[in-house]
């Protein structure tokens, strides 16, 4: 190797490790940020919980704090790369073209594991099936389109993805492959939702308080991790489209809803035991996809 070639590889190793700092930063910045602001805002109604009374608008706060990932997204996007890299990441929600067996991946995955899940929790313990939607579905189905609509702007997935899948993993897939990026992303994501374990009427405490906070905690852990690989996944096939991870995040909350199986013992543990298959099938079936060097991802990251 001439002293040229050693000069470029050492001039493209320092560049290299200046853009991964660039990026550390980032994402340090926008997980801090949306931690720290969320669970200011859901204070009141934590202390709420445990008897002080701060006489705010706890549930505005929740929804503000519920939005806050999304928010932050933008708001940094717009300072680090202007009006028109905040368009760009903004492009991603309106890209719904895409092909349909992605399309049948996104609306029939989650919807598929939870039946898989009762099925398996019925033969187990005889588990009664309960649903909080189909009694609101079945007289108009026409219904499900406006309900699928509400849980994609109320029920998480527009205050969240454009933070997780638009802003966070962009920049961890130029540094990490998709699969790790997914791990990290999962991570945060389900800790970021801690402290409505300790809230009362969230689902969260719900579950808290039938397996036990820690044994929850762990559980929803391992379920968000696994969740987030899915998502990862449909990012890539789908060219980035945040419109495809909003309607696979509302599935999957609409699933919840639909087969209500989740604050039961047997019922949990299938859902569990169903998403560890279906991960693992998607592994075996993407491995390529989901171990690809940064540098192969193929949509355009911010």
């Amino acid at each position: 190797m001439s002293i040229y070639d050693r000069e470029s590889c050492f001039i493209e190793s320092v560049i290299e490790t200046h853009k991964k700092r660039h990026i550390e930063k980032e994402l340090i910045c926008f997980f801090t940020l949306t931690i720290f602001l969320s669970w200011l805002f859901w204070t009141p109604a934590f202390l709420k919980a445990y008897g002080i009374q701060l006489f705010l608008p706890e549930e505005l706060l929740i929804k503000f704090g519920n939005f806050t990932p999304s928010l932050i997204a933008v708001i940094l996007t717009l300072i680090t790369l202007g009006k028109i890299g905040t368009i760009e990441m903004l492009k991603g929600i309106i890209k719904v073209r895409y092909d349909l067996k992605w399309y049948i991946y996104t609306l029939f995955l989650m919807p598929c594991i939870l039946t898989l899940a009762y099925i398996i929790s019925y033969f187990a313990s005889g588990v009664k099936f309960e649903s909080i939607l189909i009694s609101v579905i079945l007289p108009q189905v026409w219904t499900l389109f406006p309900l699928i609509a509400y849980f994609v702007i109320m029920q998480g997935p527009l205050g969240e993805e454009l933070g997780w899948r638009g802003y966070a993993l962009p920049r961890l897939l130029q540094t990490y492959n998709p699969l790790k990026a997914s791990v990290i992303v999962g991570a945060v994501w389900a800790l970021w939702h801690f402290p409505k374990f300790f809230i009362t009427d969230t689902i969260q405490y719900s579950i808290g308080l039938t397996y036990g906070v820690f044994a929850a905690l762990i559980g929803y852990t391992f379920y968000t991790v696994m969740l987030s690989l899915m998502i990862t996944l449909l990012m890539i096939k789908t060219g980035g489209s945040i419109w495809a991870t909003l309607l696979f995040h509302a599935m999957a909350n609409f699933s919840h809803g639909l087969i209500t199986i989740l604050t039961n013992t047997t019922g949990g543990i299938s859902i569990i035991l169903v998403m560890v298959i279906s991960t693992s099938i998607i592994l075996k079936l993407f491995r390529r996809d989901l171990l690809l060097t940064h540098s192969r991802v193929k949509w355009k990251t911010n």
